[in-house]
């Protein structure tokens, strides 16, 4: 096994046991921390095949990335639709071509001059 490019010393190892198919297996086992940024890999070299086989160790995903993103969307939908929602009863409350009259004679001429006549 390999960090880097550099070999790990280390590695527990499992003794050689059969398999159901009359082969044998052996196991190599190394403990470090996922979010170790280096590269690992594990070279096998076995009599049937072509040379040296590498092989690389790819983190998984973080999982939770896409929830945390689907709820905070999720969260801006729904107070996107409160607005829109707010907005439009807002709008719906005013008739166009109305106008409220004044409460208040202050300052209309038009209504004392026609009174006085």
């Amino acid at each position: 096994m390999q960090r880097d490019g550099a070999k790990v010393e280390e590695i527990h190892s499992t003794e050689v046991r059969p398999n159901h198919d009359g082969t044998y297996q052996i196991q190599n086992l190394m403990e470090f921390d996922p979010k170790d940024q280096a590269k690992f890999s594990c070279v096998v070299d076995q009599g049937g095949l072509n040379g040296k086989m590498v092989m690389f160790y790819e983190p998984k995903a973080d999982f939770m990335v896409p929830i945390i993103v689907s709820v905070v969307i999720a969260v801006l939908l729904v107070a996107l639709a409160i607005v829109g929602f707010v907005f439009y009863k807002k709008k719906a409350g005013q008739k166009t071509g109305y106008n409220p009259a004044k409460t208040s004679d202050k300052g209309d001429s038009s209504s004392s001059s026609s009174a006085n006549a």
